[in-house]
């Protein structure tokens, strides 16, 4: 898939299933970090986009067809480190028009640091 906004984060997708299961990898830039902070963290929005994607993936693997974001849902479960970033994306049911999926961000340790679920429209 090309789509230029993954190509300018520098998304990398390691594992991928046609079960609905992606596996991504985004590096660590130290343009993403909240500056204003005492303790360096990235900014939560690329989490948000982390799951935005991998959850999509796990959709698009699952139906072998395009899907968009409908609803996602985030809760951030501890600050984001400087460091390269993981997202995996499950899809929990897929139906002809909608399907769920769910997903969390980690670092290379396993620690997780946000979880999230998305309702996607498909199309077929």
């Amino acid at each position: 898939m090309n789509i230029p906004l993954h190509e300018l984060l520098g998304i990398e997708v390691l594992e991928r299933s046609g079960s609905g299961r992606v596996l991504i990898r985004l590096p660590y830039r130290d343009d993403w970090l909240v500056t204003e902070q005492p303790q360096r963290m990235i900014h939560g929005g690329i989490a948000a986009v982390l799951l935005d994607i991998a959850t999509n993936f796990s959709v698009m693997e699952a139906v072998q067809g395009e899907a968009s974001t409908v609803d996602l849902r985030i809760d951030y479960l501890r600050p984001l480190p400087p460091q390269d970033l993981y997202c995996e994306g499950r899809v929990l049911r897929a139906g002809q028009t909608l399907a769920v999926a769910e997903g969390d961000v980690r670092v290379g340790d396993g620690k997780q640091l946000a979880v999230g679920r998305g309702t996607f429209r498909v199309f077929r």
